[in-house]
């Protein structure tokens, strides 16, 4: 597995990072002389650059709006994992409804999470994002996130079709093998009935107390 780094801000990685990114075999960064070709690149609308990533991890900050919806474009075309990190952003926000999308704050991307990150993809030729944003225990912290919306969904009879779920596919995926609820791929826009968003929650529960 092949990732990308875009970085324009070399000196930001070195402070906080812990480990020496640019010595990772399976990791090419783009910064200097290379980024300013990049972003001549990107202006001219082409991406082919990227193919040969199997994962792009891009500070935000240093494309436009356009550069942005061109490397989105790019991963979506091609089912790629992206990840967009910025000392603005400052709340972890990830989307896996066209293909894995991860925004982070720059401080939190280049945190041990990131070698915890590189190490599963090294071991099992697998990229999983969710690592990156909540580290070795990804899955029990994703877990506990779902149940607290849905809780407050439910308190404020908000839950009504499929989508306002708001399910991650990975745990979606479980829940249907495990569970036999298949009607949670019945299309976002299924109406759910309030005995199914219960049965829903209590399966959750359980996902969580083996996850423990």
């Amino acid at each position: 597995m092949k990732l990308l780094l875009v970085e324009d801000r070399i000196s930001r990685m070195e402070q906080f990072s812990n480990i020496d990114i640019s010595k990772i075999a399976n990791i090419d960064i783009i910064t200097d002389k290379p980024f300013d070709n990049l972003i001549l690149e990107l202006d001219q609308k082409k991406h082919e650059v990227f193919d040969k990533y199997d994962c792009l991890m891009i500070h935000r900050s240093a494309l436009t709006n356009l550069q942005r919806d061109i490397v989105k474009n790019h991963c979506e075309l091609k089912n790629k994992p992206l990840v967009f990190f910025s000392g603005g952003i400052t709340a972890s926000l990830y989307n896996d409804k066209r293909f894995s999308f991860l925004n982070i704050n720059s401080k939190d991307f280049y945190s041990p999470n990131f070698k915890l990150f590189t190490d599963e993809i090294n071991a099992s030729s697998k990229i999983n994002l969710l690592t990156l944003q909540f580290g070795a225990k990804w899955k029990l912290n994703l877990l506990l996130s779902l149940r607290n919306e849905v809780n407050t969904r439910i308190q404020l009879s908000t839950i009504k079709r499929v989508r306002d779920l708001q399910i991650n596919n990975m745990i979606k995926n479980e829940l249907v093998e495990y569970f036999d609820l298949a009607w949670l791929k019945a299309g976002d826009l299924t109406e759910i009935t309030e005995s199914q968003v219960h049965i829903f929650y209590n399966k959750l529960n359980l996902l969580i107390s083996e996850s423990v």
